[in-house]
């Protein structure tokens, strides 16, 4: 049996030969070549082909050749295509299991749907009329085939059908969330047709219940509505979100949608509404979320708007500023030209207490402007602190000059004689300690200085280092 392809192949070689000689005689060459090589390939070959399925021993196997070489024959307009699929069928009928019958009565409508065969539907239907036979579990098995080929063949009204007879609740939400996802692909571009198009989509998601597949499912609707640019309907449809987790990514995807495409920042303030309506209504806080998303999108206007509306404003303050330090620290001067002065006190301490710890160049050009708007003495010590860590010690004298309270001003200049003694600078640092006015802090510099000095008593040059 296993030699049955190799022999036939050899015979209708030896018989094509003669039929070419004979053809030579009858016909020119080129006629009779032409005509042998169609021959061959439409018929005999595919014949050929077509006969040899029948040593494949596996009946599912066998049929799904059948059904795929009637596919294969249908793109090239072969009349053999209708004998691959009655062979495909006779085997079907040939088994006596229900559930096999069915399950691959589906597999050859698939393939006769991919070649565009109206009676492809008509089986399906079938299919699903007779599924009663069938105990439940192997019932929704089938079903759940049934709409994976329907889906495929864009047979999406189909496919929602086949899915609503599922009775496993997980397993008919998995279909139908698949028969949305692929609906929601071909919606056209034309503003009337995606109109209906896309009330069939809402259908699909109103058939879907529980988590995760009617968050997923709305989030799909939402992103087609961005994608139709239905931006006040895709707004709308975050109302529908039941689940903290999906409201965030939902409200961050849609941000970003809007910042890319350059849309009204109208939208921004019904996008807020929805989200702090729908918190309120789930018992659950997104406002500082909320927060976190518009600002690092850079719209920090919206940030700053909700900061100023929850119940500890510098706590929120304090939050965005760390994590604006931490992820987009670019933002922090759009950030800081938004707040008032006394906000910005906050958000500059924040960050100087960062940068004390973590003293990046980058940030220098920020940190030059917090001395113009800020009265916190406290901030410019810090300031100083943070100059000095970059041997910037012109920038932090002149910050410390600044400085008015006594004990703010001495903390300043101390940290600036420190630095001037570690580094040998010992004149320098007398001169900066005659301007301290604190006692303590005096007395210990001039201690520290005295032992300086009698450290380079021996030989040793006092002053300052080059």
């Amino acid at each position: 049996m296993g030699f049955f392809p190799k022999i036939t192949a050899y015979m209708v070689k030896a018989l094509a030969g003669k039929f070419k000689k004979l053809c030579y005689q009858k016909l020119n060459i080129i006629q009779a070549q032409n005509y042998f090589d169609r021959l061959l390939g439409d018929d005999m070959l595919l014949e050929e082909i077509l006969a040899s399925v029948d040593v494949i021993r596996d009946p599912d196997i066998k049929i799904a050749t059948y059904a795929r070489l009637g596919l294969e024959f249908a793109k090239m307009d072969n009349p053999l295509a209708n004998k691959a699929f009655k062979k495909a069928f006779d085997v079907v009928y040939s088994m006596n299991d229900p559930f096999a019958i069915l399950r691959n009565l589906a597999v050859v409508a698939y393939y006769m749907g991919k070649a565009n065969l109206k009676s492809s539907k008509r089986i399906f239907q079938r299919i699903k009329d007779d599924l009663d036979v069938l105990p439940k579990d192997k019932r929704d098995l089938l079903l759940v085939d049934i709409v994976n080929y329907l889906v495929d063949l864009g047979e999406i009204d189909e496919a929602t059908y086949h899915a609503l007879g599922i009775s496993d609740k997980e397993l008919r939400n998995e279909a139908l969330v698949l028969a949305l996802k692929r609906y929601l692909r071909k919606i056209s571009a034309n503003k009337t047709t995606r109109v209906l198009q896309m009330r069939k989509a809402e259908y699909i998601w109103e058939q879907i219940e529980s988590e995760p597949y009617y968050s997923i499912a709305t989030v799909e609707i939402i992103k087609a509505y961005l994608r139709l640019e239905e931006y006040d309907r895709a707004i709308f449809m975050i109302s529908y979100l039941k689940s903290k987790p999906w409201i965030k990514q939902v409200v961050r995807e849609v941000i970003t949608h809007l910042k890319k495409k350059n849309i009204s920042k109208k939208y921004y303030e019904k996008l807020v509404t929805v989200a702090v309506d729908l918190s309120e209504r789930l018992g659950i806080n997104i406002t500082r979320d909320l927060i976190v998303i518009f600002a690092l999108n850079g719209e920090v206007k919206n940030a700053v708007s909700l900061i100023r509306g929850v119940e500890d404003p510098d706590d929120a303050l304090k939050e965005i500023t760390k994590v604006l330090i931490a992820r987009k620290p670019g933002v922090l001067p759009k950030l800081f030209e938004s707040l008032s002065d006394e906000e910005l006190n906050i958000a500059a301490k924040e960050l100087m207490n960062y940068l004390l710890d973590n003293p990046h160049e980058e940030f220098k050009d920020l940190v030059a402007q917090i001395p113009k708007r800020t009265a916190d003495e406290k901030i410019l010590v810090k300031i100083v602190g943070y100059y000095l860590k970059l041997d910037e010690l012109e920038s932090a004298v002149r910050i410390g000059a600044k400085i008015k309270d006594v004990k703010l001003r001495s903390l300043a200049f101390g940290s600036i004689a420190h630095y001037l003694l570690k580094r040998n600078m010992v004149e320098d640092a007398i001169d900066l300690v005659i301007q301290i006015k604190e006692p303590k802090l005096s007395s210990q510099l001039v201690s520290e200085i005295l032992v300086r000095v009698a450290g380079k008593v021996g030989g040793e040059s006092i002053g300052n280092a080059d």
